[in-house]
């Protein structure tokens, strides 16, 4: 195929897989511009019925629906904080809590935490002196 298209050829292979790579790479970015949309209902009620019978009768009043739909406006309060302060994150940061809060079950909280903790380590590794511990 290589000789029947010749140099031609070879060209658009290499530039089909450039191009596969600067659409993904431009695809992660355009992810971490904004802050993703998850549907986290079905996490809350999986996460709910998850914990029926395991916290013990006297441990817990709340049923299945109520865990769930507090779950639902803890995860809607944390894309409300997410939204205010997604500026505040580097788009790698912001890429790499992404890829690893947006599994089975997304959550705005994981992403959040995780997003806390990229951002204290970059404070650290701009100061190490900052966290040393005193001398005695």
């Amino acid at each position: 195929m290589l000789q029947a298209y010749g140099w031609l050829g070879l060209s658009t292979m290499v530039f089909d897989s450039l191009f596969a790579i600067v659409l993904s790479s431009n695809f992660v970015v355009a992810i971490a511009d904004n802050v993703p949309r998850y549907n986290v209902q079905a996490g809350c009620v999986g996460a709910a019925e998850q914990m029926e019978g395991r916290l013990g009768p006297d441990t817990s009043i709340l049923s299945v629906q109520e865990r769930a739909a507090r779950c639902v406006k803890t995860e809607e309060d944390a894309r409300t904080k997410l939204v205010a302060v997604w500026s505040e994150f580097e788009a790698a940061e912001r890429s790499a809590c992404i890829g690893a809060s947006s599994g089975v079950r997304p959550s705005y909280v994981e992403l959040l935490v995780c997003l806390g903790i990229k951002q204290e380590v970059r404070k650290i590794r701009s100061n190490p002196a900052a966290t040393s511990p005193p001398s005695r």
